[in-house]
């Protein structure tokens, strides 16, 4: 059986959750024990799993798989793990992230996430999601669906 992990992600990946907004968002409704929680110190890297397709440029659309991977060594460290995801485009020589790249399926880097491993059989609004989180954390968050 496949596993799936849907997973949110603050859009700045520098945001870290506080255990009062970790016991705040353990109320809500949606939030079950088969939802988990990561607050920490360094920025971690939230990928697709066998969902992810491609990634590309932001600003020309230009493919970069061919880059990725080394861009990817480049900015981590085994000891401190991702510390810096700044990076030049090589297309059109523009500054952006790793973070910020176009990703199909979405992807992205984070020191807080929160998890919930499921069958996708149960339906789950994942905007309403989001939108409590924003409410809670005064952060816009990314959803990332990750395929095992």
């Amino acid at each position: 059986m496949s596993d799936y992990i849907r997973r949110f992600i603050p859009v700045r990946p520098s945001f870290k959750l506080s255990e009062k907004e970790i016991s705040e968002i353990k109320t809500l409704d949606w939030c079950g024990e088969n939802v988990k929680f990561e607050a920490n110190d360094d920025i971690r890297f939230a990928d697709a799993g066998s969902n992810f397709e491609s990634v590309s440029c932001p600003f020309c659309g230009f493919g970069l798989e061919y880059w990725w991977g080394a861009a990817m060594n480049r900015a981590y460290n085994d000891e401190k793990g991702f510390t810096d995801i700044a990076v030049t485009t090589p297309c059109c020589n523009k500054i952006s992230t790793l973070h910020d790249l176009n990703y199909y399926f979405p992807q992205g880097f984070y020191k807080s996430i929160v998890e919930e491993l499921t069958d996708l059989e149960k339906p789950v609004d994942e905007n309403e999601i989001c939108a409590d989180l924003n409410r809670i954390t005064n952060e816009k968050w990314r959803i990332i669906l990750s395929h095992y």
